[in-house]
């Protein structure tokens, strides 16, 4: 007996050692073979150690010994506190401003929830009360439901949003807690409930607004009654099950494999264990009836809109057409082992390098502790599965199901698309405490059992302010996070909003729609506000602006606009020029340009003739020349999408004729932004056209005559755009360099 605890004990501590020698081989490196080597090699420390357990119940057998009702002892409550303190705390802390600004899926979640809570139907919906939801989320609106349900007690907006989304987290980790319980004890929950409280990953995804959040709640019930239906075989249970899986799939995209997944696991029990379908049969159908019943209104949209609803998941399939650029190999299969590889190692190897998946700099999903013990506790399973136990089959199938969220669609590692694999990870380190801690507590003398609390402790502390570390600071203050959650539209709609009623904000179109066209990020803001105090730049209109008695404009510039500075300060040498820098950006970046306008200078501004820019004809015929000339002025630079037509006619063909000066000789890039009915000449040669957008040419220094037209049907706009030599940066042509024809 005494040989048979020691032998437990040094083959638990060598495997663990091979992980931790493992871990430090791959994680963050640049290969990750000699890293699984070793943690492949555990595999026999583990064999011995669970051979000598008599069926590897370390790693849980079945059925289930533990029940959720079993009553907690005072170490536990102790134990939940300190969890449930944890996991509030990472989600709710700095809510505000971790992640800085919002990206455009969130703004649109965001945006969809408070449409739906003002009874207006959202973009892409079919109704008020939406069953799905397409646009560039495309994913059921269940998750919008809940966050307008809670809208009324965190509040509207990009923060209210955040807020809605982290209680949704703070439940999935409570109900983690108690599915770790159910299966291996308290003492696992409580230790392997921090790593889930305090992880970066279920941490992140329960502060950004995304659809893949807030799947982890019902995805959590499904994993607990789906064991408890295996091991108790209760009715409620089987009904349980039902509701829960058909909320789940209602979630998000790659929730949609649940089905799948848990028809994998009853088929493999008709092999296995065919009794537990002989004597559940009926209890199943009222499972699948629940299903079927929650599902309903779902089902009816597929087959109504079967297309829409696989579009999207059929744009990112691996293996269509269209992806093959992203094959790493001629040969599929080669390509798809490669796609795997990076998803199963993302947590312990290499994450990704998008900062709105919650990634950076390729740090790999788990913090280096955690990867230890997820990795001990898949090698765990993975032996427990060699010796036939039956919980390392479920949990290892469930994740390699769910993985191929990641693995069979492009860009993997994909952090969003794998997130239904993320439990599992934290469910493979619990598997590794519970046989740890079982080792140690059932082989070990009092000194030894206190040794390993206190390390254990010491490790908890490591690891959670490793991830505050994580979250808050590298990634909350990564020099790439104010640009890539499009932070300055919030600061930029903010700052109008502060300034109060009697200022108008005239934005350019990033600030409006976002990188895609499609984010509300602004309006969110102004939403939220109960104000309307915005709109599109449009020239003619509102550049230069014919002022309401008493009202003051602000022009807002992004990056590709900061050119039209000079326009707006030969209009008005009155305004004020404020620049906003990115935040945590120690380069000095320049992030958008804010350039006020009093009322008094606006007046100003309507005498104002300008002497640069170019003539501008409008005609109502398809060329240049042709038809009734319905407008002609000077324009300061060609940016129009024409929001209000000359004479109020829609269909119309403007034209622009004048010099354009060159100040360094060399090649440039002239883009229009539009794929038709347009023509670019200098100097009398043609050189863009038709379906073009872009094209290059060589120009000397001088001046250069230049024509332009383009053909308005009714819904398109016109502006140029260049890239001047040895810059590399797309900047609208300044007024500045235009002269009008003579």
């Amino acid at each position: 007996m005494e040989k048979n605890r020691i032998i437990k004990i040094i083959s638990m501590i060598t495997g663990f050692t091979l992980i931790f020698i493992g871990q430090s081989m791959m994680y963050g490196k640049a290969h990750v073979w000699p890293g699984a080597l070793f943690f492949l090699l555990s595999f026999i420390p583990f064999f011995v150690v669970l051979k000598a357990d008599k069926g590897a119940e370390l790693i849980g057998a079945l059925p289930f010994l533990k029940d959720i009702s079993e009553k907690p002892v005072r170490n536990e409550i102790i134990g939940f506190v300190i969890f449930f303190i944890a996991a509030a705390y990472f989600r709710f802390h700095n809510l505000d401003t971790v992640p800085l600004g919002s990206f455009r899926d969130e703004g649109k979640a965001a945006k969809d929830a408070m449409d739906i809570i003002r009874n207006v139907i959202p973009h892409g919906a079919d109704s008020t009360l939406p069953i799905y939801i397409r646009a560039i989320t495309d994913n059921p609106a269940l998750y919008n439901f809940f966050m307008g349900a809670l809208f009324p007690i965190v509040g509207e907006g990009i923060v209210g949003a955040r807020a809605a989304t982290a209680v949704g987290g703070l439940l999935a980790a409570v109900s983690f807690y108690f599915l770790i319980r159910y299966m291996f004890g308290w003492r696992a929950a409580v230790l392997g409930g921090l790593l889930f409280a305090v992880g970066s990953y279920p941490v992140i995804y329960s502060r950004l607004v995304y659809h893949a959040s807030f799947a982890m709640l019902p995805y959590m019930f499904t994993m607990f009654f789906a064991l408890k239906v295996y091991n108790e075989r209760k009715l409620p249970d089987f009904i349980l099950l039902g509701l829960s899986m058909g909320l789940a799939i209602q979630t998000y995209q790659a929730a949609r494999i649940i089905p799948f997944a848990y028809a994998a696991m009853l088929a493999v029990c008709v092999f296995t264990d065919r009794g537990f379908i002989k004597a559940n049969f009926k209890q199943l159908l009222i499972t699948l009836s629940v299903l079927m019943l929650v599902l309903l209104p779902l089902i009816i949209y597929i087959f109504e809109n079967l297309n829409s609803y696989m579009m999207r998941p059929g744009g990112l399939f691996l293996f269509s057409e269209q992806n093959h650029r992203h094959w790493t190999s001629v040969n599929p299969v080669l390509t798809y082992l490669e796609s795997l590889k990076r998803a199963v190692f993302m947590y312990n190897h290499r994450g990704g390098i998008s900062m709105v998946l919650g990634n950076f700099d390729s740090v790999p999903m788990v913090d280096f502790l955690s990867g230890i013990f997820a990795a001990a506790g898949f090698m765990l399973l993975l032996t427990g599965l060699f010796l036939g136990n039956a919980r390392s089959f479920f949990f290892l199938g469930m994740f390699f199901i769910f993985i191929q969220g990641s693995a069979l669609f492009i860009e993997a590692p994909h952090a969003t698309r794998g997130v239904m694999a993320m439990p599992m990870v934290f469910i493979f380190a619990a598997a590794a405490i519970a046989a740890l801690s079982k080792v140690f507590y059932e082989n070990a003398g009092k000194i030894s059992k206190f040794i390993f609390l206190l390390i254990a402790g010491i490790l908890l502390l490591i690891i959670a302010v490793d991830n505050y570390e994580r979250i808050f600071e590298r990634f909350g203050k990564h020099k790439l996070a104010y640009r890539s959650f499009e932070a300055e539209k919030r600061e930029a709609a903010e700052y109008v909003v502060n300034l109060g009623d009697n200022w108008q904000a005239i934005m350019t179109p990033f600030f409006m729609h976002g990188e895609r066209g499609e984010t509300p990020d602004v309006m969110i803001v102004f939403m939220n506000k109960g104000k309307d105090n915005y709109e599109k730049i449009t020239l003619g209109h509102n550049f230069p602006v014919n002022p309401k008695p008493g009202m003051n404009y602000i022009y807002i510039l992004e990056r590709d606009y900061f050119t039209m500075l000079d326009a707006l300060q030969a209009y008005y040498p009155g305004g004020e020029r404020i620049e906003f820098k990115e935040k945590y950006n120690k380069e000095n970046v320049t992030s958008f340009i804010a350039y006020k306008v009093p009322y008094e200078e606006a007046v100003k501004g309507m005498s104002y003739k300008p002497e640069r820019g170019l003539t501008v004809s409008y005609y109502t015929g398809a060329d240049c020349g042709t038809g009734e000339l319905l407008d002609e002025r000077i324009e300061p630079i060609i940016f129009q999408d024409w929001a209000f037509y000359p004479k109020n006619i829609r269909f119309f063909t403007a034209c622009w004729d004048g010099k354009i000066r060159i100040d360094t000789a060399g090649r440039y890039f002239f883009d229009v932004k539009t794929g038709e009915n347009k023509q670019l000449f200098i100097d009398n040669k043609l050189i863009l056209t038709g379906n073009q957008s872009r094209a290059e040419v060589v120009l000397s220094k001088g001046m250069h005559d230049i024509h332009a037209s383009f053909r308005n049907n009714g819904s398109l706009w016109f502006c140029l755009w260049w890239v001047k030599p040895n810059t590399g940066s797309l900047e609208l042509v300044p007024m500045d360099n235009f002269y009008p024809k003579k």
